[in-house]
């Protein structure tokens, strides 16, 4: 969720930044996609994306996930992938459902799993890295 706020005063105690705030909003979903989707930035989560191994993933949600390759596809190709996370791999494939260029270079394509085995596997990747973000913002990690 997210809501509007302004920044009253900024106090230092203890070393430390203090920001006293008042909410000047409703909150709004933060999420406008059909299912959560969770960065996975620091979460370690890497892919095999057709030809190309060890692929960045950016974000993901129980039913797909975003990477970002070199290769080309189109809306809708279905693309063989292998999830690498917390030492094991999951392979199935994936189609494509969104397409974003970067730069000359990179595309980030937003992915729906189309098999059991990566379906099956994607809601337990997506929590536990949502519980390693718990963990690292609580200090427990």
């Amino acid at each position: 969720m997210q809501q509007l706020a302004r920044v009253d005063t900024v106090t230092v105690k203890e070393g430390r930044p203090v920001a006293e705030i008042t909410t000047t909003g409703d909150l709004i979903s933060a999420n406008y996609r059909e299912y959560f989707r969770v960065t996975t930035l620091s979460a370690e989560l890497t892919t095999d994306f057709g030809s190309e191994k060890n692929c960045e993933v950016r974000d993901i949600s129980i039913r797909g996930f975003a990477v970002v390759v070199r290769s080309i596809h189109t809306i809708g190709d279905i693309v063989y992938t292998a999830l690498h996370f917390a030492g094991k791999s999951v392979c199935g494939r994936a189609r494509i459902q969104s397409v974003r260029e970067l730069s000359q270079q990179w595309i980030r394509y937003g992915v729906v799993g189309v098999d059991e085995n990566l379906l099956s596997a994607l809601p337990g990747i997506s929590m536990a890295v949502q519980l390693q973000q718990l963990r690292r913002i609580s200090g427990t990690d």
